[in-house]
């Protein structure tokens, strides 16, 4: 395999949970102009919520806030939209779907589908169950959260995730001339997004390890290539973050992960609190989902 970005292994880090601090909101929405295509548009949001916030997101887009009476006996509803990754236009008729850390699709009460005709959904997870959200439609990779686990009462995935991002198929080609290399056949790729208010989001260098089974990686190494962005464009000459804070882990075996892999953060000279993820702030533990051929998106929410 030939490539331009940088093929490494994971190297010993801290991602243990901290009971301090407090972190800006992160971004995985807004990186559809990472290769030079158009940034995304923006979505509406809907009034009231339950369970939910509203707020201007970065990158143009808006969050959606759950609308009032959507989610009726719904302790932790998840409300977002979907959108095409180049285009920023919003995907309608997404199948998504509320999947267990094994794969197994679970149930919903009263949780939508497929998208509506603003790319907007619904969906009614379990609570204190991890889980994560997939949306899958022709001609685009399947698109997975972060494993996240629901508490009940506000709902944190709404304050850390951005609209999804959906990749076509078709866009492959041209990602993989902006990057100068080529995807091994059925690899994963993970949209990483750095955030913290305290600690900032430039000069990490991010990797991919095994995860123990848990919430803490247990440093097995894994190979994967990694691309960091300078603004709105993927740079293969850099070797950590910019202040937009955003890498792309790719060409990930995903028969060698077992599910689902952590992501890896070091810094040198970086205070430890700027090396432990605040995964609770994100209702994350810290896993991410993979498998053939997949696009996940997650964060890294730092003090």
């Amino acid at each position: 395999m030939s490539s331009s970005g940088t093929h490494a292994s994971s190297t010993s880090t801290a991602t243990t949970t901290s009971s301090h601090g407090t972190s800006t909101g992160g971004s995985t929405g807004g990186l559809s102009s990472s290769l030079g295509s158009s940034s995304a548009g923006s979505s509406s949001t809907s009034s009231g919520s339950s369970g939910g916030s509203s707020g201007a997101a970065d990158g143009g887009l808006n969050y959606l806030a759950c609308p009032a009476g959507a989610t009726p006996q719904c302790a932790a509803p998840i409300c977002s939209v979907i959108y095409d990754f180049a285009s920023g236009s919003a995907l309608t008729g997404v199948t998504v779907t509320l999947v267990q850390p094994d794969g197994v699709p679970l149930g919903g009460a009263a949780s939508q589908t497929t998208t509506l005709g603003d790319g907007s959904f619904f969906l009614c997870p379990p609570v204190n169950t991890p889980f994560y959200v997939q949306a899958t439609q022709a001609g685009y990779l399947p698109t997975d959260s972060a494993m996240l686990v629901e508490p009940g009462g506000p709902d944190q995935f709404f304050l850390w995730y951005e609209p999804y991002a959906m990749l076509s198929t078709s866009l492959i080609p041209a990602f993989e001339g902006a990057l100068g290399t080529t995807f091994s056949t059925g690899s994963s790729m993970v949209i990483v997004s750095v955030s913290g208010s305290a600690c900032g989001a430039a000069g990490y260098s991010l990797g991919a390890a095994l995860p123990d089974g848990g919430a803490l990686p247990d440093g097995g190494p894994l190979p994967f290539d990694v691309v960091y962005a300078s603004g709105s464009f993927v740079d293969p000459t850099l070797t950590s973050t910019t202040d937009g804070g955003t890498a792309f882990l790719f060409n990930i075996d995903a028969s060698l992960t077992n599910g689902s892999v952590v992501v890896t953060i070091s810094s040198p000279g970086a205070p430890a609190e700027c090396l432990t993820p605040i995964y609770r702030y994100s209702d994350s533990n810290g896993l991410v989902p993979v498998s053939e051929g997949s696009l996940s998106e997650t964060v890294l929410p730092l003090p």
